[in-house]
């Protein structure tokens, strides 16, 4: 879809501005928050060695391939996702509570294993699709 791709070229520019920066996806549905890429099965491709050199081994038809590997997994992931969904009624709302959680615990994860001195400084982006659900909040 037009909105998928357009993510995922935002994902793809985001990761060419800086060598330090670093992409997580993380789908949030109405039975599960997953994460996209990385996956679960392989670590996150690291775009430049420790001397700044591009590990990237050239392109494809005008396409490097460690981003055609980050959108093929990410289309993938959602393909199955998509696939193995149970839908009840017309339930639409999505776990984004979670998604958010896990997304602040990998920026956590993140942080404490960074090598460098450098400051991370980090983003969550949400892009949503779904009715919102009070349930999943906290009312003081």
């Amino acid at each position: 879809s037009k909105c998928l791709d357009a993510t995922m070229v935002l994902g793809n520019s985001h990761l060419f501005m800086n060598r330090n920066n670093k992409l997580a996806v993380i789908a949030s549905h109405i039975q599960e928050s997953r994460f996209l890429y990385p996956g679960k099965h392989w670590a996150a491709l690291d775009l430049f060695g420790e001397s700044g050199e591009s590990n990237i081994s050239g392109s494809k038809d005008g396409k490097y391939e460690v981003l055609t590997t980050i959108n093929e997994t990410i289309a993938e992931e959602i393909k199955d996702l998509l696939t193995n969904t149970e839908v009840r009624g017309q339930q639409t709302e999505t776990l984004l509570a979670g998604s958010l959680a896990k997304a602040l615990c990998y920026i956590h994860r993140v942080t404490k294993e960074s090598k460098t001195s450098q400051e991370i400084k980090s983003r969550i982006l949400v892009i949503k699709a779904a009715e919102d659900s009070a349930l999943q909040y906290m009312n003081f």
